[in-house]
């Protein structure tokens, strides 16, 4: 009998992280391409038949340790078990303050430093100079590509 599926504080099934699926899906495809069945590939990884399965199904997060055991045990170099997609990392998200954002969705309407400045009641020095950092956070080069960036995040 398979154990019970993990639940969330809410009571509700946990969702599976979808990089350990796929991860999964990539293993079982290296392993049955290889002919092996989970009992073989957990032999010559030096893993438990249980474990082999859990990862298939992305229900273990395993060491990297373990990503080189299961390497060895399919003859193949560690890149070819790991899915690409993961290999690359996108950017994290930047975090701006409440008063960043807000300067930000104005000058995604359009709106110029002069009109943020004004609607803040503050000096459109400080309002460039707040752009500027806002700019240099996430990745862009001046207030049109700023402007840019904020209405393709929605």
């Amino acid at each position: 009998m398979a154990p019970p599926e993990k639940a969330s504080r809410d009571g509700r099934a946990a969702r599976k992280d979808p990089d350990l699926l796929a991860f999964g899906e990539q293993l079982r495809a290296r392993r049955d391409a290889a002919g092996l069945t989970q009992e073989d590939l957990a032999h010559a990884a030096g893993l438990h038949t249980t474990y082999i399965g859990q990862i298939e199904r992305g229900e273990r997060n395993l060491t990297y340790k373990n990503v080189l055991r299961l390497a060895w045990g399919l003859d193949v170099p560690p890149s070819e078990i790991v899915p690409q997609e993961l290999l690359k990392p996108s950017a994290p998200e930047p975090e701006l303050s409440k008063a960043q954002e807000a300067m930000v969705a104005l000058l995604a309407e359009g709106k110029s430093a002069r009109e943020i400045a004004a609607s803040r009641k503050t000096s459109t020095a400080s309002v460039q100079a707040a752009l500027r950092r806002i700019c240099k956070a996430v990745g862009v080069d001046g207030t049109s590509e700023l402007a840019a960036w904020a209405r393709q995040r929605g």
